[in-house]
């Protein structure tokens, strides 16, 4: 009878125990699909790469600001993102030990070959066996075409302004 007993409440546990399992692999889903919605909601792209500098990770927003497809880019050089003059500095940098964290102006090669002026944030993870960086590229498309349309407006003045005192 105490061997029945002893049985039965192994059971309740083992019974506990899988229902506390189930739920909080239930909780690890919904937290998992809720970190990758906010991954792939972002406004800039995100590319996490190892140690060699090769992509793990790209979010949808880059996926779409470059064309390139996840299964193009899993594995590759994440130096083919960038514009060929740009690159054996980016990945040196990239791949240079000690800096957590630099921020720089870069330009992003599409996969038709277009331009793509970003801002680069980059940091490094290390944390237990791996590590990993994460690379944020914000599109600054806007404020270059800003830039350029208040240089001509600038250059413009300038003229109007010599021909002015030309005239005088």
């Amino acid at each position: 009878l105490a061997s029945l007993g002893s049985q039965a409440a192994i059971a309740m546990d083992y019974s506990r125990l899988i229902t506390d399992l189930s739920r909080r692999e239930t909780e690890m889903q919904a937290e998992q699909t809720f970190r990758q919605m906010i991954l792939d909601t972002m406004t800039d792209g995100l590319v996490v790469i190892d140690a060699k500098g090769r992509v793990k990770y790209v979010n949808r927003r880059l996926l779409r600001m470059t064309g390139y497809t996840q299964d193009y880019l899993d594995g590759r050089s994440v130096g083919e993102l960038f514009h060929p003059d740009d690159r054996q500095e980016i990945m040196i940098g990239l791949l240079k030990e000690g800096a957590a964290t630099m921020k720089f102006d870069q330009r992003l090669l599409t996969r038709d070959g277009q331009t793509i002026h970003v801002l680069l944030s980059r940091s490094r993870s290390q944390t237990g066996e791996t590590n990993d960086q994460v690379i944020v590229l914000g599109d600054m498309t806007d404020q270059k075409e800003r830039e350029i349309a208040l240089e001509r407006q600038t250059s413009r003045l300038h003229a109007r302004q010599c021909l002015d005192a030309f005239n005088k």
